[in-house]
């Protein structure tokens, strides 16, 4: 069984970016692929470069005019998508070794009620080895989804290879949780997962890139984390979420209910943990409240009533 996989590349400008990606896709073992590339640059630069690759890989380009953004982009180009099995390959990442796509495939020809697959991911820019992590930690997520907001296991999208059949668009109205708010629902849904304890993939960071953009303007962090709190968590189960949402309000400063409306979430729609935490950390003062085991004891205690 040599299953078509549709590999979905969406492109903004980095065209020396772009070439690494396409190089380590010509250099994959496994070669029963459609490669679709969704571009939102605005020149030809993009353009220019797949076409060397039109003797090499088995190419289809779409131009986007005007550019559609992300996540809006990865949607696009996921829709596109004709294979049995679909891998959303950003610009900036690349396969790690030659028989990564060989092996992300392989739990499905072990077991069949496999839906997506994944590995460790090796970071381009200091060749850090992916941390390795237990089948049991995975399996925690099914028993509680929400506790992929305080550390996603999985890494980016571009780790993960999911049948054609339980894809999900993104929500685009996250910037920063968007992976991680669709692996909630992959895990939420009961969808079975694998995982292969290699290194599979390598993905970069960079200062054009996305993640930067939301790690320099703290709102968009606070804004989107406490979004998922609203929808899918009405009291943490774990003490690791609740002590997430403790460190992501007190390293953002807020003392009052104001200091979040001012970001466009209303007072009347935050969960009851949320406002308790807040209340909580307002009797502190912050130079005591950002000395570590002062902190980490308070949160304990609170979490401890709520």
């Amino acid at each position: 069984m040599n299953p078509l996989v549709s590999i979905c590349i969406p492109t903004y400008k980095q065209t020396f970016l772009l070439k690494e990606n396409l190089d380590s896709v010509c250099a994959q073992l496994y070669q029963n692929i459609e490669v679709l590339v969704s571009d939102d640059t605005p020149d030809d630069a993009v353009k220019s470069l797949v076409e060397t690759y039109a003797d090499r890989l088995p190419l289809s380009y779409f131009k986007n005019s005007p550019s559609l953004g992300s996540p809006a982009n990865w949607n696009a180009v996921l829709q596109k998508a004709k294979g049995e099995f679909v891998l959303l390959l950003h610009h900036d990442d690349q396969f790690a070794r030659p028989d990564s796509l060989a092996l992300l495939l392989k739990p499905f020809r072990i077991n069949p009620a496999v839906d997506f697959s994944f590995g460790r991911n090796e970071s381009i820019e200091n060749l850090a080895k992916g941390k390795a992590f237990p089948w049991s930690y995975f399996n925690r997520y099914y028993r509680d989804p929400s506790l992929l907001i305080a550390r996603n296991t999985l890494g980016a999208p571009s780790n993960v290879l999911l049948r054609r059949q339980v894809v999900q668009l993104y929500d685009e109205r996250f910037k920063w949780i968007v992976d991680v708010e669709c692996y909630y629902r992959l895990f939420k849904g009961g969808k079975k997962f694998a995982y292969t304890d290699q290194d599979l993939i390598k993905t970069g960071r960079h200062e054009g890139q996305i993640t930067n953009e939301c790690l320099n303007d703290s709102s968009i962090v606070l804004y989107e984390n406490l979004t998922f709190a609203i929808e899918k968590i009405r009291k943490p189960k774990s003490i690791v979420v609740f002590d997430f949402y403790w460190r992501l309000l007190r390293n953002n400063n807020v003392r009052s209910v104001d200091d979040i409306t001012v970001i466009g979430i209303e007072e009347a729609r935050l969960p009851r943990f949320i406002r308790t935490i807040i209340k909580a950390q307002s009797k502190v003062p912050v130079t005591l409240l950002r000395k570590g085991f002062v902190s980490k004891m308070l949160m304990a205690a609170t979490y401890a009533f709520l």
